[in-house]
């Protein structure tokens, strides 16, 4: 628990000490741009995948934030990354997903429009008797 919490120290430490300097030398922190064209597919009953186009910054995207049902649920390390894969999923269980840029002071972007999906419902078909069908 200790180094979980000076890790978060470091990490806004050195975010103020970054935004200071940065001051001091007359450059204009400006949050990211909210990432744009956000959509979520469906790929089976447990996964649906998420895509975006970057966001733009003065200071350069870390990372994006990624929330499902206004919980973050993943915040990418890749730089540059801009799709997620969100596994493990309930079937037939609708879920909404948000995504925002941050930047490396720690700046974040205002969030995009919520889209929500529904994964797929397993069908199971079961032949009774000896008659044959078809299910379409």
């Amino acid at each position: 628990m200790r180094t979980m919490v000076m890790k978060h120290l470091r990490s806004l430490l050195y975010s103020l000490l970054l935004m200071l300097a940065l001051n001091a030398c007359g450059i204009t922190v400006e949050n990211p741009s909210m990432p744009g064209h956000f959509t979520a597919t469906v790929v089976s009953e447990s996964q649906i995948d998420l895509t975006w186009t970057p966001s733009i910054t003065n200071l350069g995207v870390k990372s994006y934030r990624l929330y499902r049902d206004n919980v973050v649920i993943a915040e990418t390390q890749t730089i540059g990354a801009t799709s997620f894969s969100d596994t493990g999923l309930l079937v037939g269980t609708e879920y909404c997903y948000i995504v925002s840029a941050v930047d490396a002071p720690g700046n974040e972007s205002e969030k995009s429009a919520s889209v929500c999906v529904t994964t797929t419902t397993k069908l199971t078909v079961v032949k009774l008797g000896s008659g044959a069908g078809t299910v379409t």
